[in-house]
């Protein structure tokens, strides 16, 4: 579900400097456990959770709409006779009326006051079929057929968007093609929906609904868009261009693995919309929840905080490395279907910088610390400046205060935390070099760190503290403040080591490792 965020948190711009403070074990080599695997009250008690959780979001009370219904389809078969019955409440379409209770379903009863809704015929292309009603608010608010194809020309421009976007995701980008509802909506082409969702301040979302036959944790799919796209940051236009991109893979996504965890879905769906849209950038508004602000909370966050959206930058760092087709390889090791590798999200990224000959911790410690400067690490780093990493703690070195005396910060999983060091701009010249020390947990759990250099002509370096297996480093850096503007550190905790399936909002439904203690220290000499 793509959805406007909080204007409080929208407002959340806080301008970190660099001048003062403002291990991994090994994945597992398989997805979920078999159903089978689980006694038949666990899953009927999850399945019952899943259906609350999914009845709270589509009430308002917080969740992720798409995501929660995700999780209910593939609880579906443990639900009782009487849970099925809300179930397939809470799965409807809009043309269901009065039992979606997205609050989307078309109203054919004039119980709104607003005049009945009256389907009208849909327009179909080759892969969709865009479906509207006319005489109520759900019908589009511009209704004028200036080319005289008896559909409105807003309906012919949402099918057009959805064929470019069906065009570039499956043609140019390579992914599995959605999987096909068979003749539910009308026919096997995927239904698109119009209706009022920016009242609900939704751009629009898509749900899993007919299974795969054979395959348990793939479906196909339908999709709701808003009526105009009228009342977000961006033009209408923009708006429907990037919502078409997000939500549309999201439909690629559940036909790989309908269940994967929520954040990869959610954040790799907003990095398409930089794929497909790169000029609009209303990805950014998700920015200030991202790691790149948010350093101290867990990359694989699932919250009404809205990180999963914003960590869409840790892809885009990834992919500037790696490739766009990185992304589709982790969709690849995240295919739920029979025989096929079935990982989760973070072991699937893991397994994908392993091939790439590098490791889960070092690209994850030049992540966090590329964030402290984004202007030097993204393409259009420039305008991501106010929501740049900050630092915990920094120390401004003089000959007489030459040191810093060891101290000791906590890191939970999949987070990290920076430090800077300046040289006395005056007394400070020629000779001078600095020493950090750090003192981590064993490099088998994650643990990282990476160094940053500012120079004083305007450049940048950065250099990993190479950490022995204990978790302990040092690392000798010039420190002439002639040369020298300011040192980062930035350290890493990049666990991967879960305990699976306990209905969790990270990585697997799983418990991660607590958070370990780093020590670090540091001294200048000539």
């Amino acid at each position: 579900m793509r959805r406007l965020l909080g204007s409080g948190l929208l407002l959340l711009t806080l301008t970190a400097s660099l001048t003062a403070p403002a291990a991994v074990a090994a994945a597992p080599d398989h997805g979920r456990p078999a159903v089978s695997h689980a006694a038949p009250t666990a899953l009927e008690r999850r399945a019952a959770s899943a259906l609350r959780h999914a009845q709270d979001a589509l009430a308002g009370r917080g969740g992720d709409a798409t995501m929660e219904l995700a999780s209910l389809r593939a609880a579906y078969p443990h639900l009782s006779s009487s849970q099925r019955r809300q179930a397939n409440a809470l799965l409807a379409r809009p043309t269901d009326g009065a039992n979606d209770p997205y609050g989307t379903g078309y109203d054919y009863t004039d119980a709104r006051g607003h005049g009945a809704a009256t389907d009208a015929t849909p327009e179909c292309g080759v892969h969709f079929c865009i479906h509207y009603v006319t005489g109520s608010d759900d019908q589009p608010t511009d209704l004028t057929d200036a080319n005289k194809n008896t559909f409105p020309d807003y309906v012919d421009a949402v099918l057009a968007r959805m064929e470019s976007v069906w065009t570039y995701e499956v043609g140019t980008r390579g992914y599995r093609a959605p999987a096909t509802d068979g003749k539910t909506g009308g026919d096997a082409r995927m239904d698109i929906y119009l209706a009022n969702v920016s009242a609900q301040r939704l751009y629009g979302y898509c749900a899993p609904d007919t299974p795969v036959p054979g395959q348990q944790w793939r479906a196909a799919a339908f999709c709701v868009l808003d009526n105009d796209f009228v009342g977000f940051p961006t033009s209408p236009e923009a708006s429907l261009k990037v919502t078409a991109a997000h939500e549309f893979f999201h439909t690629i996504q559940f036909n790989y693995d309908a269940g994967e965890d929520h954040w990869i879905m959610e954040a790799t769906a907003t990095w398409m919309e930089e794929r497909y849209a790169d000029e609009i950038n209303d990805n950014r508004q998700y920015l200030p929840a991202s790691q790149m602000h948010k350093p101290g909370t867990p990359l694989d966050t699932f919250s009404d905080n809205g990180e999963q959206y914003g960590n869409w930058i840790f892809f885009e760092r990834l992919t500037h490395r790696y490739g766009y087709d990185a992304v589709k390889r982790m969709w690849q090791l995240m295919d739920a279907s029979k025989g096929a590798p079935d990982l989760f999200s973070v072991a699937a990224v893991q397994r994908v910088l392993e091939a790439k000959k590098t490791t889960f911790p070092r690209f994850y410690a030049q992540f966090a610390m590329g964030n402290l400067l984004p202007r030097f690490f993204y393409t259009e780093g420039s305008h991501y400046g106010a929501y740049a990493a900050p630092l915990t703690d920094g120390w401004r070195l003089t000959p007489k205060a030459r040191g810093v005396r060891a101290h000791r910060y906590g890191l939970q999983h999949l987070t990290s935390k920076s430090f800077g060091f300046m040289p006395d701009p005056q007394r400070m010249r020629a000779r001078w070099t600095l020493t950090i020390t750090v003192n981590g947990p064993d490099t088998s759990t994650g643990a990282a760190a990476e160094v940053l250099i500012v120079r004083r002509d305007g450049g940048v370096g950065h250099k990993p503290v190479i950490l022995n297996a204990h978790g302990d480093g040092k690392i000798r850096l010039l420190f002439d403040a002639r040369k020298v503007k300011v040192i980062g550190l930035t350290l890493v905790d990049a666990s991967t080591d879960y305990v699976c399936w306990k209905h969790t909002g990270w990585a697997c439904q799983g418990q991660a490792d607590p958070a370990r203690a780093f020590t670090i220290s540091a001294s200048a000499r000539r």
